[in-house]
């Protein structure tokens, strides 16, 4: 079946150079950085779970409520440390950590995937609900 220097190990494999070992990891630290679709799809998860707690600043970012801090840019800033908090307690450890920037990004496309309408056209449309009501 095999001919002398055909079997698997043979004297081919001495003549390979050796590769480099695969190193595993020792903690969490040293693996790689969430992609962004992973932090998306957890703040997605999150928003859903928590929606009567944050509900609230979504409302005030689309004019449909009162504003908390009395800006749109305010209220998704102090929604992004809000939600910052309550993930630290609730199970995700992966929102409380990240940068408050890369969260509200996330937040911003997780809006769009759990309602189908952009994070602009909500703070359009707060703008001209905003502009109606000084009128």
């Amino acid at each position: 079946m095999y001919e002398d220097n055909d079997e698997p190990g043979g004297p081919e494999m001495e003549d390979e150079t050796p590769r480099s070992l695969v190193h595993v990891p020792d903690s969490s630290e040293e693996l790689n950085p969430l992609r962004t679709a992973d932090l998306i799809t957890e703040a997605t998860h999150f928003m859903r779970t928590h929606w009567d707690d944050i509900k609230v600043f979504w409302k005030a970012i689309g004019g449909e409520g009162d504003s908390p801090t009395g800006s749109r840019v305010g209220d998704m800033w102090q929604m992004t440390f809000e939600i910052q908090k309550v993930a630290a307690t609730n199970g995700y450890a992966t929102l409380a950590t990240v940068n408050a920037n890369d969260l509200r990004k996330a937040l911003r496309r997780g809006y769009k995937r759990l309602t189908g309408d952009s994070v602009i056209a909500l703070e359009k449309q707060g703008i001209r609900l905003r502009i109606g009501f000084r009128r």
